[in-house]
């Protein structure tokens, strides 16, 4: 069996990070598996493979680009015109999509103008007959997989579909760190940490975080003094300098580091309790460190989140789509209940957290998982070719997005 991972990325990213965990793994521990990436070299995929077993095809802008022959190519799950179009994909090529974001399948926003856009969408109707219709073919040729509930239950809620609910769970690397200890004492100080790129999605959850943990601080000045790192950078970096200039508990902003210096980053700051989505909040759970999944939202968010442990999330979640429902006007409950609960059971929490880890995303069962997949793979590209075909709108837009 050949596996070639597609994701070209010159940003570090949850996908990249995924990809290059997989590769690393399965290259040195399945001997009758050969293992390609196509990446821009020193891409986030590229520089995170660590195995000499992995075989690099560089990506090149304006270049033709091939999977390795014979191959299986796993993607992240795309809109089909949306293809980069150096990606050269024969007729017979076998192809593995993993839903990895619950917009994977959404029409993209031409104008980047939300009401306008808004407005625009709703006529769109061929192309979302299109996206539907690719859908249910690659579903029917056992081609798509969904990270957890929340990837699925947006997809199918936005074509209105009645597709197999197939879940391969996303993993990281735990890396061996026996010689360091997780510090379970009480301390008059309480370390917070996020790992994740400064982007819309991710940077309003974070500012709400922050907001209500500043709410925290003024209402409760005997409580142990709290502290923040902010692992990552972006493009709200700035507004996030801005806000956190207003707040009353001390944030600190590390900058984007190495993924292979994580772990080493945790313990060097002693994070108590890691808010993060995706691969980020597993990076912490894999070493028994309570962690919260943090949901997301492309807009500023009127309410509270119901923060909760990992262990009590359902369907493999790793974060899901904020709305009005899931949100409360009081800020105290569910943030308050976390310390108190962190306070008094860090211990146990910390073990419910491991287990539940090892339980779900360990590499060797994910592994395994994807494996099984893509021997239940019937889905070839000839099958949904023509919804790969690019309109003049769709060619407009990106030589637009080009220049």
């Amino acid at each position: 069996m050949k596996i070639t991972f597609f994701f070209p990325d010159k940003k570090i990213g949850g996908v990249s990070i995924l990809f290059a965990n997989l590769a690393n793994y399965i290259s040195l521990n399945f001997d009758y598996i050969e293992i390609f990436i196509i990446d821009y070299e020193g891409g986030a995929l590229w520089k995170n493979i660590k195995s000499d077993l992995v075989k690099k095809i560089p990506f090149i802008d304006g270049k033709d680009c091939f999977p390795a022959q014979d191959s299986y190519l796993v993607m992240q799950s795309i809109v089909l015109n949306t293809i980069k179009s150096e990606l050269r994909i024969s007729q017979d090529q076998k192809i593995l999509f993993w839903h990895l974001h619950p917009y994977n399948y959404q029409i993209n926003n031409l104008f980047k103008i939300n009401f306008i856009d808004k407005i625009i969408n709703k006529f769109r109707l061929v192309e979302k007959k299109k996206i539907k219709e690719s859908i249910q073919i690659i579903d029917k040729f056992n081609g798509l997989i969904f990270m957890d509930g929340s990837n699925f239950e947006k997809t199918i809620n936005s074509y209105h579909l009645k597709i197999k609910e197939n879940y391969l769970p996303i993993t990281n690397f735990k890396q061996n760190l026996s010689s360091l200890k997780i510090n379970l004492e009480n301390t008059n100080e309480i370390n917070f940490s996020f790992i994740g790129r400064l982007t819309a999605f991710k940077y309003y959850p974070l500012i709400k975080l922050l907001k209500t943990i500043n709410k925290f601080v003024l209402k409760n000045i005997a409580s142990p003094k709290i502290n923040f790192f902010i692992i990552g950078t972006g493009e709200y970096e700035n507004s996030l300098i801005k806000e956190i200039k207003k707040l009353n508990f001390k944030v600190n902003l590390l900058g984007e580091i190495n993924y292979s210096d994580l772990s080493n980053i945790f313990f060097t700051h002693n994070i108590n309790i890691n808010f993060s989505m995706g691969t980020a909040a597993l990076d912490s759970s894999c070493l028994g460190i309570p962690t919260v999944v943090l949901d997301y939202s492309y807009v500023e968010i009127d309410g509270y989140p119901n923060y909760k442990w990992i262990y009590n999330e359902k369907k493999y979640s790793l974060a899901k789509e904020l709305n009005k429902s899931k949100l409360t006007v009081n800020n105290e409950f569910s943030f308050n209940k976390l310390i108190e609960e962190f306070i008094d059971s860090y211990e146990k929490i910390s073990k419910k957290t491991l287990d539940y880890y090892n339980h779900n995303y360990g590499i060797n069962s994910v592994s395994n998982l994807l494996i099984k997949s893509l021997e239940k793979d019937h889905l070839i590209f000839n099958k949904i070719e023509k919804y790969s075909k690019k309109s003049l709108l769709r060619k407009t837009y990106e030589k637009h997005k080009k220049n």
